[in-house]
């Protein structure tokens, strides 16, 4: 039976070629080039577009019954071949049992343009916009409008389903949001797909990508092994590696900025990597070796005095769009500890630093009274009755110091992430950050389950996140397990607990007691303005805050917590917000833009005392000339080092920076590093190796000219006088014309 796809309807759809979706009543013929598809699809039928039809879909809804019949095996659009969509309107396209929204057969191309919108979706298995189970598809290619593509399980937003092979993916404009099924990025390839290559250029508004849940990346491969693309490319940036993160959003503006590693004293050769702001990744492996020595991460500064970054740690946004941020090697002659080294249970004793990623079920413990470091440690204890211990057991009080990023999971459920006995003290302190987490029914930090009680926990800075199992804290006790004293004297604090589904009433806290247990007491607290305390409320007594401490919901200044205010019905109130130092309580520094680069100071808030790092990034061919700080005074701050003592006052930071010259040159040659650049008239000499990239800036640091040479010997002509900067083999070279 034929409908209005075959133009059956009133004369006047015949004669504008517009298609009310209402009116259709039964499968059609394919619609073809130039119709208009508009309304709402009120039965379960197939709708196709003619190979190589351009079409458009104005106000369009075609929703998917959710009835699960495979009599409906069909997506919400299917391609037969090219196609183009041309986009007006608001429009929505829902495939039908375990069908694309919109479907791409293998060897053709889907365009997809115009100003409109477009909410796309797919059912278990297939893509919002492409693939489908066990049904290769083609390319995609979207050139504008506003998109939104949701996967159902298994399936990105965009991209190829479950199963055999999809092609390439180009967005070149509109603005794109894709979200994958579980299991599945938000761009990319389905579980078991075999993908092309995904390439956003920067001629798009913005494209973000959320990756479902399970799933490992939100632009590339799904969650199996078998799931493979080709090369991804935003911008001027491409990789061979899938994108990590939640959720990344792509615009133009976005600057690569490139990370360099440093052997430091060892040898060997590492590439540098390009990475972009907001898009999170691993470093690569170091490759470095040093006689002697055992590599225990990366600085940025030689003498291990900067910030500290573990082996492939996942990093977001650590240096400016634009720079070169060098890392340093960083060595250990003597008791560095590679758990991934490890055949056995290991007792880690007084200066022992610890690093790598533990491979087997060891138990890991700390001798009485010692101070260990932990630089870059990763310890997923496996949950198996077998390996009845913490991620890492105290054997009596201990100090562990952090440094980089560092993991620690229990090993069997009802062992705690790290674990002190009772009557003795554990002591956290560092500028690292550690994650520590229960597997099961323990504490993150602190008592186990049942007659698994905790001694004292003390914290005193660090980035520090814990969670608690099912009836125990995130730092404290567990449920039937009590805890001692916890005091927090400072750090970036973020403790959840949870509380078993048949409680009522006692409750486990993100920082206090477990389910049905006690603990001694709590006293909050903070030692710099940067510090923060997130937790679950739940606490029935003996919360304190530390003496002369102030704290505030972040963003609320008008109501206060203090020692003598806290009360344990306002604690519970405070579930979950962040309370951070009362800005009473501390100083803000206030950073200038500046002309040919950038400053940072960090922190950004600081109590009196305290010290703040700045740090430059200059533009190509200069140099930073000077700091300028200030007081609210107008005082003038010494900077040391690139640091300087908080005063008692609001402070204001700009820098000053100047052509950075290198070795002026002459109308006689000067060599350095077996380059030798002069000038004479209106050319400028440049003598290198051939494949040397160049380039030539004016004082105001616009560049002139931008090119590699391709001899030995180079005549660049240029067309206006003045005084210019050669910049070549990080050289900088003055001439004048």
């Amino acid at each position: 039976m034929l409908s209005a796809l075959v133009f059956a309807a009133t004369a006047g759809q015949a004669q504008n070629n517009t298609v009310d979706l209402s009116k259709v009543s039964a499968n059609t013929l394919p619609v073809t080039n130039g119709q208009i598809l508009t309304g709402t699809l009120g039965i379960n039928c197939r709708i196709t577009i003619a190979d190589g039809a351009s079409i458009t879909l104005n106000n369009a809804i075609i929703n998917g019954t959710e009835e699960l019949n495979q009599s409906f095996n069909y997506s919400g659009l299917t391609c037969l071949g090219n196609a183009t969509i041309i986009l007006e309107g608001e429009n929505t396209v829902k495939g039908f049992y375990e069908s694309a929204g919109i479907f791409v057969p293998d060897g053709s191309t889907l365009t997809i343009t115009g100003s409109g919108k477009l909410n796309a979706y797919g059912k278990s298995n297939a893509c919002g916009i492409g693939g489908l189970f066990n049904k290769a598809s083609g390319n995609i290619l979207i050139e504008g409008g506003i998109i939104n593509a949701t996967g159902g399980n298994y399936a990105p937003g965009i991209g190829g389903g479950k199963n055999l092979t999809s092609g390439n993916i180009t967005i070149k404009g509109g603005t794109v949001t894709a979200t994958g099924g579980n299991n599945a990025p938000g761009i990319g390839s389905g579980e078991g797909n075999k993908g092309g290559n995904i390439i956003i250029t920067n001629t798009v508004t913005s494209v973000t990508a959320t990756k479902g849940e399970y799933a490992p990346y939100c632009i590339g491969v799904a969650g199996s092994k078998s799931s493979t693309c080709g090369t991804i490319t935003l911008g001027d940036f491409t990789t061979d590696e899938s994108i990590e993160g939640e959720s990344v959003t792509f615009t133009p503006s976005l600057k690569s900025y490139n990370v360099a590693f440093e052997a430091n004293g060892g040898s060997g050769e590492m590439a540098s990597v390009t990475l972009l702001p907001g898009f999170p990744t691993h470093m690569p492996q170091n490759a470095f070796t040093r006689s002697g020595y055992k590599f225990i991460g990366w600085n940025t500064e030689k003498d291990g005095s900067g910030t500290s970054y573990a082996n492939a740690e996942f990093v977001t946004d650590i240096s400016t769009p634009g720079s070169t941020l060098t890392l340093y090697a960083q060595w250990y002659q003597g008791d560095a500890i590679d758990l991934s080294t490890l055949t056995g249970n290991y007792e880690a004793k007084n200066n022992d630093i610890l690093t790598g990623t533990l491979n087997g079920n060891y138990k890991i413990t700390i001798k009485d009274g010692a101070t260990v470091t932990l630089h870059g440690v990763t310890i997923e204890g496996e949950n198996d009755d077998n390996y009845a211990w913490a991620g890492i057991t105290c054997l009596g009080d201990a100090t562990i110091n952090i440094v980089a990023k560092n993991i620690v999971k229990g090993f069997d459920s009802e062992y705690p992430g790290i674990y002190v006995p009772e009557d003795k003290t554990l002591t956290i302190k560092g500028t690292g950050a550690l994650d520590a987490s229960s597997n099961g029914v323990a504490a993150g930090i602190g008592a186990g389950w049942s007659k698994i009680p905790c001694g004292n926990i003390v914290i005193e800075s660090g980035t520090i996140k814990a969670t608690g199992g099912n009836g125990a804290a995130g730092i404290g006790g567990g449920r039937y397990s009590s805890c001692g004293d916890i005091t927090i004297k400072g750090g970036q604090i973020t403790a959840m607990g949870k509380t078993m589904v048949d409680a009522s009433g006692n409750k486990a806290a993100g920082i206090g007691k477990g389910q049905d247990a006690t603990c001694s007491k709590v006293i909050l607290g903070y030692t710099k303005a940067s510090d923060y305390i997130i937790a679950n409320g739940y606490i029935a007594d003996k919360i304190t805050i530390a003496e002369d401490k102030t704290f505030i919901v972040e963003g609320n200044s008008t109501k206060t917590y203090t020692r003598t205010s806290i009360t344990a019905d306002e604690w519970a109130a405070l579930n979950g917000k962040k309370l951070v130092p009362s800005p009473s309580s501390y100083f803000s520094i206030t950073v200038s833009d500046a002309q040919n680069g950038v400053v940072k100071a960090s922190p950004l808030k600081a109590f009196n005392g305290e010290t703040i790092t700045l740090t430059t990034y200059p533009a190509a061919g200069y140099k930073l000339k000077e700091f300028i700080v200030k007081d609210k005074g107008g005082k003038a701050i010494t900077v040391t080092n690139n640091q300087f003592t908080m005063p008692e006052s609001n402070v204001t930071v700009a820098a000053e920076f100047e052509i950075d010259p290198g070795t002026p040159v002459s109308s006689t040659p000067q060599a350095t590093d077996n380059t030798k650049v002069w000038s004479f008239n209106s050319t400028i000499y440049i003598e290198s190796t051939p494949d040397a990239k160049y380039n030539i800036i004016d004082l105001n640091g616009r560049i002139i000219k931008s090119s590699t040479t391709k001899s030995t010997h180079e005549e660049i002509q240029i067309s206006k006088s003045g005084v210019f900067v050669v910049i070549i083999n990080n050289k900088g070279f003055k001439v004048s014309l």
